[in-house]
């Protein structure tokens, strides 16, 4: 499970890229209000994770409980239902990149 964990980290400071907390709150709030920019977020996420080394999605499979044929669209439709309830933030992916641990881990493992 540590591997795992440290495989979405790595997995979400990619997905994530260098948005400040202000663009990435003002990128969920466009997700909020417009559901082809959501649609658009989530094939773009899952086009970037089905392209992630086999080892990552072996070990995020593992950690989210799940097949590893099912980690791009499940991990990120777990990513977007958690931006979107306001349960994953911009705090959450800042913390992410300095390495702290946040509620975001929770909500990909599923809970």
């Amino acid at each position: 499970m540590r591997n795992g964990a440290w495989a979405i980290l790595v997995a979400m400071i990619a997905i994530a890229g260098c948005a400040t907390a202000g663009q990435q709150d003002a990128n969920d709030q466009k997700l909020l209000k417009d559901p082809a920019a959501r649609q658009q977020a989530l094939n773009k996420c899952i086009s970037i994770v089905k392209w992630w080394d086999p080892q990552v999605k072996h070990e995020v499979a593992e950690f989210m409980r799940i097949s590893t044929d099912k980690v791009p669209p499940v991990f990120c439709q777990r990513m977007m239902a958690g931006v979107m309830s306001g349960r994953i933030t911009s705090k959450d992916m800042v913390a992410l990149r300095t390495g702290s641990a946040t509620n975001f881990f929770k909500i990909i493992k599923g809970g």
